[in-house]
């Protein structure tokens, strides 16, 4: 006879570990626990990217993304310290045509 269902003990350690990863790392982005779940979400679902992601979705290369980011052609959002490229700013860059050669 079991004690413990393994399975209800493995999700319930899972759900600890959730629990303090969120607390830890939200205090060190300096945001909510909500606010990093949401960050987390959209990371998951790839509506975010971070910088040498969005360079490989545009087909760019990441210091491309910077002079994008500092001549205004291309959006940043931040979350806290964090700074991503949502897929649709991304997205509208590319119809856009705008070339990287027009930037620099």
């Amino acid at each position: 006879m079991e004690l413990i269902n393994q399975e209800v003990f493995k999700s319930y350690i899972a759900s600890v570990a959730r629990e303090v990863y969120m607390e830890e790392n939200s205090k060190k982005a300096g945001v909510s626990k909500r606010e990093l779940q949401e960050w987390i979400r959209m990371f998951v679902q790839q509506k975010a990217f971070n910088r040498r992601q969005a360079a490989a979705y545009i087909g760019k290369s990441p210091s491309t993304i910077d002079r994008l980011v500092k001549a205004g052609r291309l959006a940043t959002t931040t979350n806290g310290t964090l700074k991503y490229f949502r897929k649709q700013d991304l997205d509208e860059f590319i119809n856009s045509g705008i070339t990287a050669k027009e930037v620099v």
